[in-house]
């Protein structure tokens, strides 16, 4: 696949559904809308967070506000045209909508990693990739997120 992937459904409100997927061209997360209940949707247009082709994990909050965590980078432009698969998977981070993800106003950059040596760096380059957020009853955030080095 070489388009918008692996999306994540949120009610907003009764019928009304917005998704977020990945992107295989590594540029942006995608947002899509159905207002009538996921019978028909929006064409998928770009949100203002990037995006480097890694799972992302967005859910709606008890406040209502929609939270999602992903990898905070994407790849050059020269990539963008096809699909593509750069080697950052760093920072981990949490952004938070207000608006029923029109914008982000708030980002958090939980794990930022050593940075980034290229790809051809085997030794130097940490991922840390596939979050998995939730909201516990305390009204807590707690993320998982897949851990390696690039030895393995």
């Amino acid at each position: 696949s070489s388009g918008r992937v692996h999306p994540n459904v949120i009610e907003l409100t009764e019928g009304h559904l917005i998704a977020f997927m990945r992107s295989r061209r590594a540029d942006w997360i995608y947002s899509s809308e159905s207002k009538d209940w996921g019978n028909t949707w929006s064409v998928p247009k770009p949100t203002p967070l990037p995006n480097n082709n890694s799972s992302i994990s967005a859910i709606k909050l008890q406040s209502g506000r929609i939270a999602i965590a992903y990898n905070h980078s994407s790849a050059p432009s020269s990539y963008t045209n096809k699909g593509a698969w750069p080697g950052l998977r760093c920072p981990v981070s949490i952004a938070l909508s207000e608006d029923g993800g029109q914008t982000f106003p708030v980002i958090r950059h939980i794990e930022r990693g050593e940075g980034y040596a290229g790809d051809q760096n085997r030794f130097n380059n940490r991922q840390y990739e596939y979050p998995f957020l939730m909201q516990t009853r305390d009204g807590m955030l707690h993320v998982a997120y897949a851990y390696q080095t690039r030895r393995g």
